[in-house]
């Protein structure tokens, strides 16, 4: 048994460790976290805190900025507003509203000279998501402060698990509880 549960732990290290090798991390703050993507419930007028850390960037840090930050919504989750909270935002975005289908995105160029570190605050995004499934899917271009350009990995930022995908994780997660307490009773 022991020799399992080592095989699994360094696995799920290994996978990890590649997950976190993105080269800009996005996420959002108010049901996600870094590296995860958040889990919302079908709904109307929802608000993502969309965020990001400049200092994931390969290079340790952002340059100028990123150049371009796209959000893209898939399935049935349709933007209704923007608002940008980046320190320089002077009306460097685009918005415009709707599902895929209807060209929906959010688009910023974030055209502040300084170099930046740390974590920033995009904005927030307010959607409609009558049904699931859907996503929001993040792209976006950057120079890295070792002066060299690049593009980031699409990241899945918002999802609206089907609920089929709901019912597997506390299925899981009851059969893990269960045999959690059956250990303890040996």
């Amino acid at each position: 048994m022991r020799r399992r549960t080592i095989l699994f732990a360094s696995a799920w290290v290994a996978f990890a460790a590649g997950a976190s090798a993105s080269s800009l991390d996005f996420f959002e703050n108010s049901r996600g976290a870094r590296g995860v993507t958040a889990d919302f419930p079908p709904g109307n007028v929802q608000i993502a805190d969309v965020d990001f850390d400049a200092d994931s960037a390969q290079g340790g840090g952002l340059l100028f900025g990123a150049s371009e930050i796209r959000i893209r919504p898939t399935g049935n989750v349709a933007f209704t507003a923007f608002t940008c909270q980046l320190p320089a935002c002077n009306g460097d975005y685009e918005f415009a509203p709707g599902t895929a289908s209807e060209g929906g995105q959010v688009l910023v160029t974030d055209s502040d000279g300084s170099a930046k570190h740390g974590v920033y605050d995009l904005g927030t995004i307010t959607f409609d998501a009558p049904q699931a499934p859907g996503t929001m899917l993040v792209e976006c271009s950057y120079t890295g402060a070792d002066f060299v350009e690049r593009s980031c990995s699409p990241f899945v930022l918002v999802s609206l698990p089907e609920p089929a995908r709901a019912a597997a994780w506390f299925a899981g997660a009851a059969l893990l509880a269960g045999l959690r307490a059956r250990r303890r009773s040996s």
